[in-house]
C-alpha cells in the first residue's frame, strides 16, 4: 500500500551549512528533474555530511531554472 504526503507550506531552517550543490537539469519520463543538495560540515576524509536532499520535478524544463539575484558591486 503506498501513502501520500502532501505539504502545502514549509519553512525549514538548516544551520552550519558549508556548501550547496545545485544538480544539471535531466531529462525523465515524466518531464524533468533536477536536485538541490544541502551540506554540512566534512567527515572522514573530508567527505561532505549531507543534511537535506530536495528533489524537484515538473513537466517544464523552464520552471526548473534557477534564478539569483543580480550582482552589484
Amino acid at each position: 500500500m503506498s501513502s501520500t504526503l502532501a505539504v502545502l507550506s514549509q519553512n525549514m531552517s538548516l544551520t552550519n551549512v558549508r556548501a550547496i550543490v545545485v544538480t544539471e537539469i535531466v531529462a525523465t519520463e515524466d518531464g524533468f528533474t533536477r536536485a538541490v543538495r544541502f551540506f554540512g560540515e566534512p567527515v572522514v576524509n573530508g567527505a561532505q555530511r549531507l543534511l537535506l536532499d530536495v528533489t524537484l520535478t515538473s513537466s517544464d524544463k523552464a520552471s526548473l531554472e534557477v534564478s539569483t539575484p543580480v550582482l552589484q558591486f
